[in-house]
């Protein structure tokens, strides 16, 4: 799922908390630049999840673009958030697929 220069990737496995990886590579400069984009994505996923309780838990791998180091961070979080919503809604369609009518 995309939603501006967020990518999340979700995959359902047994887990009572989501289970995160952020991939960013060195395309976004040097060592403090890669930990702040990080960080920045880890806050807003906390924060999303928490806004979003039906949310399923499972591993999740975050992958952005460099617009994430310069972007606000409530529109950040509005990506995750989509993101989330996203998987959501793709998780219960193939819920509704597996039941016989």
């Amino acid at each position: 799922m995309r939603s501006g220069p967020v990518r999340v990737s979700y995959v359902s496995v047994s887990a009572a908390q989501p289970q995160l990886a952020f991939a960013v590579s060195r395309r976004f400069g040097n060592a403090v630049a890669r930990n702040r984009a990080r960080r920045r994505l880890r806050a807003a996923f906390g924060s999303a999840w928490a806004a979003s309780p039906t949310a399923p838990a499972g591993a999740y791998l975050v992958m952005a673009d460099r617009a994430v180091l310069t972007a606000p961070y409530s529109g950040l979080e509005h990506a995750v958030r989509s993101c989330l919503t996203k998987v959501e809604q793709r998780v219960a369609a193939r819920a509704g697929q597996g039941t016989a009518p």
